[in-house]
């Protein structure tokens, strides 16, 4: 009976500091229940339906939650740990990274953009090419907007322009490309993901508009590995006024902050003996 009398005393002891709490994550999640313990680093929570979840403080807000915005634990869905899941491979997702994320992101080793979030609903973007040729550049600039956003899904506007600055510009004056996307995830095992929109240019000469859409989804297959698949059709920033349709396949990488995707373009046209074009992607998020 002794051998369990050290243990009976610590779970006594223990007891009063646990404290019915509410924690409001930087990515709009509401956790409520007993708070069982804490460190310099982390926070752990008994919920009522998830069990025990540990946080680490630094996605924690610090300021207060109203009872209107507490979710119900029944309603919480699971966070997805993609650092860049507002994101597949070129199809934008519904969701947006936490209020006060700094996103990185590298297509290529050619194509830099840098986003900010200011708000949990909303993501501002800017990106360009290397200066590697004064003949082929550009600058573009977007923003996401969440329009609805529930523990699984969310619906949100997306739209960017781009502006040729070199001199082969193909005589537009910027292009232009605006969607609405809505993303539906099935706790943390996978993502199904739909645009549509339109995308245009306004040129020197004449002004090309089409409409176009796209399916994706990603799909876990380890904690920190996943598939992902695209079909988009439509115009592309290199040619508004096309009408083909491109299939995006490929796998992502990543841990807490930082990923690295590995993909294949195949553009449904004939390319003679090529498969795909080669497509790879890093991004950090601070």
């Amino acid at each position: 009976m002794t051998r369990f009398l050290p243990g009976f005393l610590a779970l006594l002891l223990a007891s009063p500091l646990a404290a019915y709490e509410v924690i409001r994550l930087k990515d709009g999640t509401v956790l409520r229940g007993e708070v069982v313990s804490r460190t310099d680093s982390t926070v752990e929570i008994d919920t009522e339906n998830l069990g025990r979840v540990r946080v680490k403080k630094r996605n924690i807000l610090s300021s207060p939650v109203k009872d209107s915005e507490v979710v119900p634990p029944q309603k919480l869905a699971r966070l997805d740990p993609d650092p860049i899941g507002h994101t597949l491979l070129l199809m934008p997702t519904a969701f947006t990274p936490p209020k006060g994320s700094i996103v990185f992101r590298d297509f290529e080793l050619l194509f830099l953009t840098l986003g900010y979030s200011p708000t949990n609903s909303t993501s501002i973007v800017a990106g360009a090419m290397l200066p590697f040729t004064s003949e082929f550049n550009a600058l573009t600039a977007g923003i996401k907007q969440g329009l609805y956003r529930k523990a699984n899904g969310a619906l949100a506007v997306a739209g960017n322009m781009t502006v040729p600055v070199s001199s082969s510009n193909n005589e537009a004056n910027f292009i232009w490309l605006l969607n609405l996307v809505g993303s539906y995830r099935f706790a943390d095992v996978a993502g199904i993901h739909v645009a549509a929109g339109g995308i245009g240019a306004h040129g020197q000469i004449e002004s090309v508009q089409s409409f176009s859409y796209g399916v994706g989804t990603d799909i876990r297959l380890w904690p920190h590995v996943k598939i992902l698949g695209e079909v988009l059709h439509g115009g592309t920033t290199f040619n508004p006024g096309s009408d083909g349709t491109l299939i995006n396949f490929g796998i992502r990488i990543h841990g807490e902050r930082i990923s690295a995707d590995i993909g294949g373009v195949r553009p449904l046209e004939d390319m003679g003996s090529l498969w795909f074009i080669p497509l790879l992607s890093v991004g950090y998020r601070f």
